[in-house]
């Protein structure tokens, strides 16, 4: 449910469409890695409940030498085998190779085959529990045929994630110092607010201005026409036919589909299903500035920047200032799509949708202006994120040092440093960049480890 951004926030046609493309990019590599589950407590914080489950992990022992470093990505929302390929390309790759690390993905209690091995019952989907299994594991794990100790604190154990997941390493390394050696955040949603209409403003910023302004006179104009009640029923008929009777924050909604691909675009097309996000939004852009005639619906003139977004039509909320520019209707308001997810899941015997998400708990860890020593913050100045990580135009400024690393990729969007290639030659300047300055600072934090 995006209208609320409490790191654990994401689009849900998003993470449906990335699944799709994970699956393909799965089966076409042939990714063959043994699954490991590790016995975790049901409960960390009740000691008379002694009900366990098996939480999943995967290694890769291939660039490993006695004395490296692990190098563990967090799962973060998605199934632990999507993010198998990196392991083979992309940053695991990358890091474990300059280092002689082992490569872990670790999945998260309630994902994944970590959801059937659970009762299905929520109460133990606790952000706190979740951070426990990953401090337990990093504790605790022997892994399969290394015959030396692997735990925390004796090795240097050294976390990445991106998104929801940057935000779990980062607030790892705040929780567990004495586990987590070090941590990267890439694209890291360290900051939860319950209306965050900055979601759409960093694209409102960042992405191509001519776009934009088209997107925000079509825009504007659909709220005034939503108004309108002779226009109205006509409007949704233009987009949808045959939609006289969907609300006006669904219809809102629907118009986000082409901001909402933003975040799903990426340097390396063959990474994501290029028809989905990386063209979505271009055709969005390109079909709003076609040449074409205005309408008339029941006596009411339709602006042809409209007419073409309707052509093309084939969540998080807008500002709330009414007068600030906007790329999303003022339709979409938290309060409406709220009413979605109580819809979707109403009260049950055991648990039910809280009525304001707690956000407080998440930003005790700091918010944007977490930091620490060797806690890494990676972002891209087009990521429609950045409002909500230490990079956002809302927090203090930083220095940037092997210490506290602190990048911002110039035209990156969301978690653009997370895959690679197979020959790194062959990725973009700005993304060979990147990943040589995190195995700079990464092997600078070993040095530490070492002295």
């Amino acid at each position: 449910m995006a209208l609320v951004n409490t790191a654990f926030s994401f689009h849900p046609s998003l993470l449906a469409r990335e699944g799709e493309a994970w699956r393909e990019n799965l089966a076409t590599r042939s990714l063959n890695y043994t699954a490991y589950t590790f016995t975790q407590p049901r409960d960390h914080f009740d000691v008379s409940d002694n009900a366990t489950f098996e939480q999943r992990y995967w290694f890769s022992d291939r660039y490993y030498r006695p004395s490296g470093p692990i190098i563990m990505m967090d799962s973060g929302e998605y199934p632990g085998d999507y993010r198998l390929p990196f392991l083979e390309t992309g940053i695991l790759q990358i890091l474990t190779s300059a280092t002689g690390g082992l490569g872990v993905i670790l999945e998260n209690r309630y994902y994944g085959m970590c959801l059937s091995r659970l009762n299905v019952m929520t109460g133990w989907l606790t952000y706190s529990q979740t951070l426990a299994d990953s401090a337990r594991f990093i504790s605790r794990i022997k892994f399969d045929g290394i015959n030396e100790t692997m735990t925390a604190p004796s090795k240097p154990w050294i976390l990445y994630g991106g998104s929801y997941a940057g935000a779990r390493v980062a607030h790892l390394r705040v929780k567990y110092p004495e586990l987590v050696f070090g941590a990267i955040g890439s694209s890291a949603v360290t900051y939860a607010k319950i209306e965050f209409w900055e979601y759409y403003e960093a694209i409102r910023r960042s992405a191509n201005q001519t776009c934009i302004a088209h997107l925000t006179s079509a825009i504007m104009t659909i709220d005034d026409l939503l108004e309108n009640a002779t226009a109205n029923p006509l409007l949704k008929d233009l987009f949808y036919g045959e939609a006289t009777n969907v609300s006006d924050t669904a219809f809102g909604s629907y118009l986000a589909s082409g901001p909402n691909s933003v975040q799903g675009q990426n340097w390396d097309t063959s990474f994501y299903d290029p028809n989905v996000d990386n063209v979505t939004w271009r055709s969005l852009c390109d079909a709003l500035g076609k040449k074409s005639e205005p309408i008339t619906l029941g006596g009411v003139e339709i602006p042809s920047v409209v007419v073409n977004f309707a052509n093309w039509q084939v969540a998080n909320v807008a500002p709330p200032d009414p007068s600030h520019p906007r790329i999303v209707s003022k339709f979409v308001t938290s309060v409406g799509l709220a009413e979605f997810c109580n819809y979707q899941f109403p009260p049950g015997k055991f648990a039910s949708i809280p009525a304001v998400p707690d956000v407080e708990s998440i930003n005790a860890f700091g918010g944007l202006d977490i930091a620490a020593d060797r806690l890494a913050f990676i972002d891209g100045t087009q990521d429609p994120w950045l409002g909500a990580t230490p990079h956002s135009w809302l927090a203090k400024n930083r220095t940037d040092t092997v210490q506290r690393p602190f990048k911002l990729i110039p035209n990156g969007v969301h978690r653009y440093d997370e895959n690679g290639m197979a020959d790194h030659s062959k990725e973009p300047a700005y993304i060979q960049q990147i990943h040589t300055q995190e195995v700079e600072f990464v092997r600078g934090w070993l040095k530490e480890w070492k002295n």
